[in-house]
């Protein structure tokens, strides 16, 4: 972990942010609204750090997101989908927590659990890109599992809201 004057301490846990801004960085390339600065007025560590110090003294300790916007974005074969967009700031946050909770939990996570998994080989390089596996290739993966485990005869219950797009 980088010791910049700019990470900060969660409780017992350390935020790097030259991680958690490589992460996000990489998640905004999938933005539905791109912003045409590509959030680089907002990319400080200086400021990320005093925005999340600021927020959590403000609410007790705890950090609170904005309020997110829902937006309807248009798909193919003229329907919509809803899109809940989050601040800059909770993006960051998404990212940092997460790093946080996928680096102690992934490990004790059941191997039939297929979303949100940590992505091993890139979280572990100097200059990580992705913090979860590919969400696609992961749904890809369920599906086989089911069609081989099943032989035709199974009842299933999952949340494919995340996987929308990709279920034919």
């Amino acid at each position: 972990m980088s010791e910049n004057k700019s990470d900060f301490e969660l409780g017992p846990c350390k935020i790097d942010l030259d991680r958690t801004i490589r992460f996000v960085k990489q998640d905004l390339k999938d933005d539905w609204f791109l912003d045409p600065l590509r959030f680089e007025d907002r990319i400080d560590r200086a400021t990320i750090a005093d925005y999340f110090r600021n927020n959590i003294r403000e609410n007790n300790g705890v950090y609170k997101p904005v309020k997110r916007l829902e937006i309807n974005i248009p798909k193919q074969g003229f329907t919509l989908r809803y899109s809940l967009e989050t601040c800059f700031y909770d993006r960051v946050a998404y990212h940092a927590f997460g790093e946080i909770l996928i680096r102690n939990f992934d490990k004790l996570l059941h191997r039939r659990v297929f979303n949100h998994r940590l992505d091993v080989l890139s979280f572990n390089e100097d200059k990580p890109r992705y913090l979860f596996l590919n969400s696609i290739f992961q749904w890809q993966k369920f599906e086989e599992f089911v069609r081989v485990g099943s032989d035709g005869k199974t009842v299933l219950q999952t949340d494919g809201q995340n996987y929308y797009e990709s279920i034919r």
